[in-house]
């Protein structure tokens, strides 16, 4: 690839970052269903013509992030599973770092984008048949991450003998409903407190 051919390749992956990056915003807010082109188009910077360039519709891009969210969870997940802790406090580590997140970004009049998109990806009857091969390819990286840790507790007597999934389930939706509770606004809900969150897991 020459130098030129080179050029232009970034110019097209920065344009196209651009791009995902204002969907992702409108989408977190508007959802799916009420976002078009020309808002994604608007909020990028870009022409309408432009987006059309680089994806087939909105669709299209939505499927995209719904592929980044499961990638970015993995990695989070993943780098939480390899701290040299207690299972227990593995999950207290997830917690303590999720809601840091989510406070910081509400401080600063953001949104918790990723986790909004996932929750329209998993509840939305209008998602496309590619957002529900994605989901069903490979389990939610942040359920596997509490179900193995909470098997790991239970074997060694920390986390209370009661049926994995159920628990794992419950930290999932705890999670998904702190996320949408964080959201900006004149009157957020206060955030639960990570030891009563622990004292539903322990015996």
């Amino acid at each position: 690839m020459g130098r030129n051919e080179e050029s232009n390749q970034k110019i097209r992956d920065e344009r196209k970052d651009q791009i995902l990056n204002a969907a992702l915003k409108i989408f977190a807010r508007k959802g799916i269903g009420s976002t078009k082109v020309s808002d994604i188009a608007s909020a990028a910077g870009v022409s309408h013509g432009l987006v059309y360039q680089h994806f087939r519709s909105k669709e299209e891009i939505f499927e995209i992030l719904v592929e980044n969210a499961m990638e970015l969870t993995k990695q989070a997940a993943e780098v939480i599973s390899k701290i040299p802790v207690s299972p227990i406090n593995r999950i207290k580590t997830y917690f303590e770092s999720f809601i840091q997140d989510l406070e910081r970004q509400r401080q600063e009049g953001d949104y918790p984008y990723y986790f909004l998109i996932m929750i329209q990806a998993t509840s939305f009857e209008t998602i496309s048949e590619r957002v529900v091969e994605i989901l069903n390819a490979q389990p939610f990286p942040l359920g596997t991450f509490f179900f193995d840790t909470i098997i790991e507790g239970q074997k060694l007597g920390e986390i209370v003998q009661e049926d994995p999934m159920m628990l794992t389930s419950t930290l999932l939706q705890l999670s998904l409903g702190i996320a949408l509770c964080s959201t900006p606004g004149k009157n957020p809900m206060p955030t639960p407190d990570i030891h009563t969150i622990l004292k539903m897991l322990k015996p």
